[in-house]
């Protein structure tokens, strides 16, 4: 305990210029950034596509049910005139 008492205090170290270690590092950090919010929007544009994809083919299925359903009429029209 004696010694610990006697002991200097901790001294703060001076501050230092950017070695090339810490621009790599600085690099790594934007990089991982970036690729995480590059692949959220991967993500949101697959997720959009995929919403006009199904409504595309539910559209196209609504345009084909109303066009027999205007065939039939015009049938049922074209036999009701002869």
């Amino acid at each position: 305990l004696a010694l610990a008492r006697d002991r200097l205090p901790k001294q703060p170290e001076p501050p230092r210029a950017k070695s090339h270690w810490d621009y790599v590092l600085d690099e790594m950090e934007w990089m991982a950034t970036d690729y995480r919010e590059e692949d959220r929007w991967k993500q949101s544009m697959r997720k959009r596509e995929a919403k006009s994809i199904e409504k595309f083919f539910a559209d196209a299925q609504l345009r084909a049910e109303r066009a027999e359903r205007d065939n039939r009429y015009r049938l049922v029209r074209i036999s009701g005139v002869l």
